[in-house]
């Protein structure tokens, strides 16, 4: 059976055609993993994470390309979305007296003492409100693609992104100069 047979069986319930068309493809899904991961055990996680998305995502398929492009699209973003979480584990650290420093997870707990202060008030958000500012602000989503993956308008997460920024400044204390000037005058 060629490619588009399977997914159109797959798409209409037939769960066998999905694993065929996986054991077709996977040393392609495989050899472009490797190609963008620093391990075979990281190869692995992105080529599982990639058939994963297709699985879930093949009814967006519009064939307008071959099935083996749109795959290749789809494990080059799982491998890029596989490391951009750990970018975000390493903290720049300017010191006065040590300079400029990149300060790894298991070093200096001190200089992750503000962040678990921000943890704790983003737990005091709404979940919505939470959500919205993680997916954008923490973890750098655009807009567009944070609404994407959580089901609502852009311009929902941008006013909800909004409310949370003004609760976490009451929660943490800061005020802008705005805001310090009207508590003043009243």
């Amino acid at each position: 059976m060629g490619d588009f047979d399977l997914i159109t069986l797959y798409l209409a319930g037939d769960s066998r055609a999905f694993s065929s068309l996986a054991q077709r493809y996977m040393p392609y899904i495989l050899r472009i993993a490797r190609r963008h991961a620093h391990n075979d055990y990281d190869a692995w996680d992105i080529t599982q994470e990639a058939l994963l998305k297709a699985s879930q995502r093949l009814h967006r398929f519009r064939r307008e390309c071959s099935f083996s492009t749109w795959l290749y699209r789809l494990v080059a973003n799982a491998s890029y979305d596989f490391y951009r979480p750990l970018v975000a584990r390493e903290l720049p650290l300017i010191d006065a007296d040590a300079g400029y420093e990149r300060c790894l997870s298991y070093r200096h707990v001190e200089a992750y003492e503000p962040l678990l202060w921000i943890g704790e008030a983003l737990n005091k958000l709404p979940e919505d409100q939470r959500e919205a500012i993680f997916i954008t602000d923490i973890l750098g989503f655009p807009v567009d693609e944070a609404a994407d993956r959580l089901g609502c308008a852009p311009g929902t997460i941008k006013s909800r992104r909004g409310r949370a920024r003004v609760e976490l400044r009451k929660i943490l204390g800061l005020q802008t100069d705005a805001s310090a000037a009207a508590q003043a005058v009243a």
